[in-house]
């Protein structure tokens, strides 16, 4: 008879199946969600990805050069077609599914037997396997992921997550298969035989998750905690520290990045406002200048109620949104901020204590909180909570759960109502996920989900309204937009747009007003300019109109808008020829604006 070793091949074959399988049932009815929030100015209008060079080395030099260049090749290859984004996102979000497994299977050879658990017919699973397995599909079916894989421009934070996960499981693969230097004196880890690829598959994944997105800075520490929780207690620390070197040289890579060497590496290509298809602005978190960050202290004070609202949101994935309202605290002795800490440090105390009893769950547990910490500790962003920032701690809450029900089913409750409560519980998340994804295929609706949510909350309601501009409810668009100014007086992209549903209902000088509210708050987005000309056009004042444009394309003279424009003004005021230069510049600039062309033609009458 076949052993569990010489079966599991088999075993890991039907486990990626599987898991690929409710990966794709979760997220079948994600291909069709439009574009949203930030996909707007990331990839709908910014011409970086349009005239990104493949042959030049500075195209690849941005702080997160690999999700750029993933995004460029999408649009290379199927232009804003969704369908494509959403493709390369699910196979991601699989792979990172199979990277868990993966790992689980590493760090299960150290804390599970390879005696059979479960046997159907003449098929055998061990307990590392139904480890592996139960965390996998934990992590793929759980909606808290919809954020980083539905929402396009979130690709940054799966990537990341991929070459994260990449890199400790191809350590974790290199370190259980490194002999003992007690049995093996002379025996160098990093030479011989096939040794060598898996550290270095390790380091250039690591290096790779760099060049996605900051928050891998982590990524040393995750792979020196592998170190102690599973090794180091074998050998002397100095032993581990040979092991762990080439990692921990990468903590000081990404500072380096960042600050040392600015020159050389930069932000990838500036993405442009996010504006949709009429100039309405949907406010991101590079938009929304009424939201100052908060400062060290009160941000990291309130993350601790936030890391509260993280863990519900995995227990109990329900009140999920686009964009939380959360309460900032400033005292260390409000009540979620006491809790929250507290709990931080029960967890992490009592993983300390099971490190050598159960070193599995014990990592799951601090991976959790340093995967969080780039994003929820000491560092102010102007976003309190966010749900794709549980993308990758969800492979450690993952973890710690899995191996809390094999522990259960293998060492205490041998019981079929175990794996079936598992079963429902992984069929009711990827049901979850699923019902998420319908949210998502509308803006409209995920607008007023985020609003229902969070109804005071100038943001949601100012995208809602930017939406329904798009869709010519202009009158439905403005009632949001009153409340956003309402909320948020200094929210110029709402102003923006309450001139814009103002304007199309015939209010031309209350219009006016929000627009030079929007340039007083310090707006940049030449639409703003633009539209405004358009209203000083309209009410006559030629003058204003005409000085405004010149100082727009004073700004940006690769605006076909203003050009337009400004030669619409020369015309009303009987300069033919210099109208006539306007309309062809704007022509030059985008040869398919009918407006120019039919201006232009006047010009000729």
């Amino acid at each position: 008879m076949d052993t569990i070793a010489d079966k599991s091949w088999r075993v890991n074959l039907i486990a990626a199946a599987v898991i690929a399988a409710v990966g794709f049932i979760a997220y079948s009815n994600s291909w069709q969600v439009p574009f949203v929030y930030d996909d707007l100015g990331n990839i709908v209008h910014n011409e970086a990805l349009q005239t990104f060079d493949f042959t030049s080395w500075q195209s690849y030099r941005g702080m997160r050069a690999l999700p750029h260049f993933t995004l460029v090749v999408n649009w290379r290859l199927g232009g804003l077609n969704v369908i494509g984004y959403h493709i390369v996102n699910l196979v991601i979000h699989i792979i990172n599914g199979l990277l868990v497994y993966w790992l689980c299977l590493a760090l299960g050879r150290r804390s599970y037997a390879q005696s059979s658990v479960v046997r159907w017919r003449h098929f055998s699973l061990s307990s590392r396997h139904l480890f592996a397995g139960m965390a996998a599909l934990l992590f793929v079916s759980h909606p808290v992921a919809t954020e980083a894989v539905t929402y396009v421009v979130q690709r940054t934070v799966s990537l990341t997550a991929l070459f994260y996960l990449l890199s400790l499981a191809a350590y974790m693969q290199w370190r259980t298969a490194t002999p003992s230097p007690r049995h093996a004196p002379g025996h160098s880890p990093f030479v011989g035989g096939r040794m060598i690829w898996w550290p270095a598959l390790s380091w250039l994944a690591a290096l790779a998750a760099m060049h996605s997105k900051q928050t891998a800075v982590t990524l040393p520490v995750a792979v020196a905690l592998l170190e102690v929780f599973f090794f180091a207690q074998r050998y002397r620390w100095r032993r581990s520290l040979v092991y762990l070197m080439p990692w921990l040289l990468l903590l000081a890579y990404l500072p380096w990045r960042m600050y040392g060497a600015a020159w050389l590496f930069t932000d990838a290509p500036a993405a442009a406002p996010a504006l949709d298809a009429t100039g309405n602005v949907e406010a991101s978190e590079a938009l929304a200048a009424a939201h100052t960050p908060l400062s060290r202290s009160v941000y990291f004070l309130t993350q601790f109620g936030v890391v509260l609202k993280y863990l519900r949101l995995i227990i109990w994935p329900v009140g999920q949104s686009i964009d939380h309202d959360f309460t900032v605290y400033q005292s260390f002795f409000a009540w979620p901020v006491l809790l929250g800490a507290g709990l931080t440090i029960i967890l992490l105390t009592l993983a300390w204590w099971l490190r050598l009893r159960r070193p599995v769950a014990a990592f799951g547990m601090v991976f959790f909180f340093l995967a969080l910490a780039p994003e929820s500790s000491l560092v102010p962003l102007l976003e309190v909570v966010a749900e794709y920032r549980l993308y990758l701690p969800l492979a450690g809450a993952a973890i710690v759960t899995a191996d809390v029900v094999a522990y259960l089913y293998t060492n205490v409750v041998r019981s079929g109502w175990i794996m079936w409560s598992m079963a429902v519980v992984i069929v009711a998340l990827t049901v979850g996920t699923s019902v998420r994804n319908i949210t998502w295929r509308d803006p409209v609706v995920l607008w007023s989900d985020a609003i229902r949510k969070a109804p005071a909350k100038a943001r949601p309601h100012n995208n809602l309204g930017a939406v329904l501009l798009d869709r010519g409810e202009y009158a439905a668009a403005r009632d949001h937009l009153e409340t956003a100014v309402e909320s948020s007086p200094g929210f110029a992209a709402a102003h923006h747009n309450l001139g814009t549903a103002l304007a199309m209902l015939g209010d031309l000088n209350a219009a006016a007003r929000h627009y030079e509210e929007a340039r007083a708050l310090g707006t940049t987005i030449t639409a703003t300019r633009v539209n405004l000309a358009t209203v000083y056009l309209k009410l006559g004042k030629l003058s204003e109109a005409e000085a405004l444009l010149n100082d727009t394309l004073a700004r940006d003279n690769r605006s076909p808008a203003a050009h337009n424009l400004l030669g619409a003004v020369r015309l009303k005021q009987g300069q033919r020829e210099a109208a006539r230069e306007q309309f062809e510049a704007a022509l030059k600039i985008d040869p398919a604006y009918a407006s120019a062309r039919r201006n232009l033609e006047l010009t000729y009458e």
